[in-house]
């Protein structure tokens, strides 16, 4: 996805989010980084993300290799049937919403 489609996304949900809390809308949008989350590139190309947990110590959370291949692995993990509702624990970048 573009930067464009990043900001438009987040413009969208930011005015969703203003209309039934204002207040916790204008906590999110005043957020300035700082820098303790890193996106990059992983090898295949996909965005990965990982926490910076110390100045030359990252935690990714996802694959660095192929994050969409690990969340398609992580979906086809999951049982489903015609009675279920997900519930997802963390979010990340969403490559295993996207799967699911």
């Amino acid at each position: 996805m573009s930067r464009v489609g990043s900001d438009e996304i987040y413009c969208r949900n930011m005015a969703a989010l203003y209309r039934v809390d204002p207040r916790l809308a204008h906590r999110i949008d005043t957020c300035e980084p700082d820098g303790s989350v890193v996106v990059e590139p992983s090898r295949r190309g996909a965005p990965t993300a990982a926490i910076r947990i110390a100045p030359d110590k990252q935690l990714y959370l996802h694959s660095r290799v192929d994050p969409e291949d690990e969340a398609r692995r992580l979906a086809e993990s999951v049982e489903v049937g015609d009675d279920f509702c997900y519930i997802v624990g963390g979010f990340g970048l969403g490559h295993h919403v996207r799967a699911l």
